[in-house]
C-alpha cells in the first residue's frame, strides 16, 4: 500500500478553514466574565509616573512590558489565572508600586515576584489609573472602524481606501493627545505588533502547517480583548450620540475593535515615527500640552509657537 494512503497530512486549505472556524469561537471564555476595574480610576498623572527624563512614558509601564517580553510567546500565557479576585489583589500591588515608584530596585523586585498574568493585569489597571486614557478615539475614527471591511493580513491589506481613512483619523487623534499620551500609546502598540509577529514565528517554527495569517490575526484579537477596553477612551459626546440613536452595542467591543485596527492596520512606522517625535530634548522648551479654548476648541501649545521657535526633537534615536 502506498505510504501516502496511511497518512492524512493537513493541507494549508484545511488548516486555514479549521483556524477560521476557531477564530469565531470564544477561545478564552474566562475573559468574557472578567472586567478590569481599579479602585482609583483616573487619579494618576502621566508626569508623576516619570522617573526618567526620556522617554515620556510611565516608567512602571516599561518594567511591566519588559517582564512580558521575557516570557512570551505564546501570548496566551498572559491570561492564565485571571479572575476578578486577582484583579483586586493586583490593584493593591499597583498601589504599592506607585507609592514606591522612585525605588526602581524595589519595583523590579515586586514585579519579578508577580506571575505573568498578574503583570498583564497590572498593565490593564495602570491604564485605568492614568488621568486620561493613552488613546482617545475621535467620532470619525469610531465611525470608520464601525464600517468594518478592513481585513488584517501580515503582508497584504485589502480595502486600501478604508485603511487610508483609518490612518488619517488615527493621525488626527494622535495630534489631539498630550505628548505623554502619544508616547505611551505608540510604545505599547508597537510592542503589541512585535508580540504578534513573534507569535507567528513561534508557531510556524513548531509546525510549518500553521497559517501565518490566521495566527497573526488571532494574536491581535487576543491582545485586543486583553488591553483594548483599558487603553482606549471614547468621547462622552460620542457615547451620548450612540444612546440617542438607540445604538446599544457594547462599548467594550468597539474599544477592542479600535485597538485591533491600531495594531493590525496602522503600520509600525507610524508608531515608531510618532515615538521619535515625542522624544523632546530636556531643558529646551516646555512640553506641549492640550489646552481648551473658551470656544471649546482644542489647541496645542506647540501650535502657538512660531516656526523659528519650534521644539527641538530627537529624530534618529531608536529607543524601542
Amino acid at each position: 500500500m502506498d505510504k501516502k494512503t496511511n497518512v492524512s497530512p493537513k493541507s494549508e486549505a484545511s488548516v486555514s478553514a479549521y483556524v477560521e472556524t476557531q477564530l469565531k469561537a470564544p477561545h478564552y471564555p474566562d475573559l468574557e466574565y472578567v472586567n478590569p476595574v481599579t479602585a482609583f480610576p483616573g487619579t494618576i498623572s502621566y508626569k508623576s509616573l516619570l522617573t526618567e527624563l526620556l522617554p515620556n512614558i510611565p516608567t512602571l509601564l516599561t518594567r511591566f512590558v519588559e517582564r512580558i517580553d521575557a516570557e512570551i510567546p505564546p501570548v496566551v500565557k498572559i491570561c492564565f489565572g485571571i479572575n476578578n479576585d486577582s484583579f483586586i489583589e493586583c490593584d493593591r500591588v499597583l498601589t504599592t508600586l506607585i507609592a514606591t515608584k522612585n525605588d526602581l530596585h524595589l519595583c523590579d523586585k515586586i514585579v519579578g515576584s508577580c506571575t505573568l498574568s498578574e503583570v498583564a493585569q497590572l498593565v490593564q489597571l495602570l491604564f485605568l489609573r492614568l488621568e486620561d486614557p493613552p488613546f482617545v478615539a475621535s467620532p470619525t475614527l469610531c465611525d470608520t472602524v464601525c464600517e468594518q471591511g478592513v481585513f488584517l493580513r501580515p503582508r497584504k491589506l485589502s480595502r486600501k481606501d478604508l485603511a487610508s481613512r483609518l490612518l488619517r483619523a488615527t493621525r488626527d487623534c494622535l495630534n489631539s493627545l498630550t505628548v505623554y499620551q502619544q508616547a505611551t500609546v505608540s510604545y505599547f502598540v508597537q510592542r503589541c505588533q512585535r508580540w504578534c509577529q513573534s507569535e507567528v514565528a513561534y508557531y510556524i517554527n513548531r509546525d510549518m502547517s500553521y497559517s501565518a495569517t490566521n495566527t497573526y490575526i488571532e494574536a491581535i484579537r487576543f491582545l485586543s480583548r486583553m488591553f483594548g477596553s483599558s487603553i482606549i477612551g471614547l468621547p462622552t459626546a460620542y457615547i451620548a450620540s450612540r444612546m440617542i440613536s438607540s445604538n446599544w452595542s457594547p462599548l467594550t467591543t468597539l474599544k477592542e475593535e479600535i485597538f485591533m485596527n491600531l495594531v493590525g492596520v496602522i503600520g509600525s512606522h507610524v508608531w515608531h515615527g510618532n515615538s521619535i517625535e515625542m522624544l523632546h530634548i530636556p531643558g529646551q522648551q516646555n512640553i506641549p500640552v492640550l489646552m481648551k479654548t473658551q470656544s471649546g476648541q482644542s489647541l496645542s501649545s506647540e501650535q502657538t509657537m512660531s516656526k523659528t521657535q519650534s521644539l527641538q526633537k530627537i529624530r534618529s534615536f531608536n529607543w524601542l
